[in-house]
Order: C-alpha cells, then structure tokens, then sequence
C-alpha cells in the first residue's frame, strides 16, 4: 500500500500527494469497518444474552 499508492496517484493524476491522501482514506476507513463490525457483534451478544437471561427467568417463576 505504502509503495502503489503514490505510484498510483501519479499515473491516475500526475500529483503524488492525491495517492497519499487515498492511502491515508483507505486505511482509516479499513479501520472504521473493523470497530463498526466489533460494536455490532458486541451488541448482538449483549442482546442475546439479555434474552437467554430472561427466558431462563420466566422457567424460574414458572
């Protein structure tokens, strides 16, 4: 990434610098989709928990 990038943006533009910003882009949006996914799993579990917790409450009072 480091090496194409620039490369890349003065093949596509004729500046350098616009592969670096896109590198730069590229990387903090990998990183966003990473903590996206982990929060979404995180909740997911929480919720299921939750659930269980309840079911296994309502056997209780049963």
């Amino acid at each position: 990434m480091f090496i194409v990038a620039p490369k890349a943006g003065t093949v596509i533009t004729g500046d350098s610098m616009i592969g670096e910003y896109f590198r730069v882009f590229v990387s903090y949006a990998v990183i966003t989709v990473a903590l996206i996914m982990y929060e979404t799993n995180k909740r997911k579990n929480k919720s299921k928990a939750g659930e269980q917790l309840a079911l296994a409450q309502e056997e209780a009072n049963e």
